[in-house]
C-alpha cells in the first residue's frame, strides 16, 4: 500500500484539528489561480476557466409604471454587464423613476455609475440618464427627461 506523503488528518489528543479526507475539491472544480487542500492533503492550485454566469435572480421589484424594463445581466469574474430595454413612454418626476432594485451582492462596489439613455434609432436623448446608486439598498434609476413612446436602451458596465 503507498503512504500518503501528505497530511490530511491531525488529532490531538482525543480531538481532530483538521481533516481532510472527505474534501471534494479537485483542481479543475476549482477557479484557476486559487488555492486548496484536496482530499489527501495536498496543496493544489485551481486551473477552472470563471465561465459567464447569467443571474436574473438579484434584480426584484420591476417598476410597471415604465411598461416593465426588460434587462439582461452579464457577470464575468466582478465585472457586470447590464443592458436595458425600456418600451413605451415613461414620465420621470424630480427624483427620477425607479425601475429595478438589484442585490447588493452584483451593485457596484465604490461608486455609482450612469449612462446614457438610446433611442431605438441609436441617437442619445438628450439629459436623460439611467443611474446605479452603490449603496443599499441599490437600485436603478432613471433621471431626466421624460420619454415618449417608443423603445429606448441603456448599456452599462461596472465593477462589483
Amino acid at each position: 500500500m503507498a503512504t500518503n506523503p501528505y497530511v490530511n488528518k491531525v488529532i490531538f489528543g482525543n480531538a481532530t484539528l483538521i481533516d481532510t479526507s472527505n474534501v471534494t475539491v479537485t483542481p479543475d472544480k476549482l477557479a484557476e489561480g486559487y488555492t486548496a487542500l484536496d482530499a489527501s492533503g495536498a496543496l493544489i492550485t485551481g486551473r477552472a476557466k470563471q465561465s459567464s454566469v447569467i443571474d436574473l435572480s438579484k434584480f426584484s421589484n420591476i417598476n410597471s409604471c415604465v411598461n416593465t424594463p426588460s434587462f439582461f445581466r452579464l457577470r464575468v469574474g466582478n465585472v457586470v454587464y447590464l443592458s436595458i430595454r425600456i418600451d413605451g413612454a415613461v414620465t420621470v418626476g424630480s427624483s427620477g423613476v425607479k425601475l429595478f432594485d438589484i442585490d447588493a451582492s452584483v451593485a457596484p462596489r465604490q461608486q455609482n455609475v450612469s449612462c446614457p439613455v438610446f433611442s431605438s434609432s441609436g441617437s442619445i436623448v438628450s439629459n436623460t440618464s439611467v443611474w446605479i446608486e452603490a449603496h443599499t439598498p441599490t437600485k436603478v434609476t432613471l433621471y431626466g427627461a421624460s420619454l415618449p413612446t417608443g423603445a429606448y436602451y441603456c448599456n452599462l458596465t461596472y465593477v462589483i
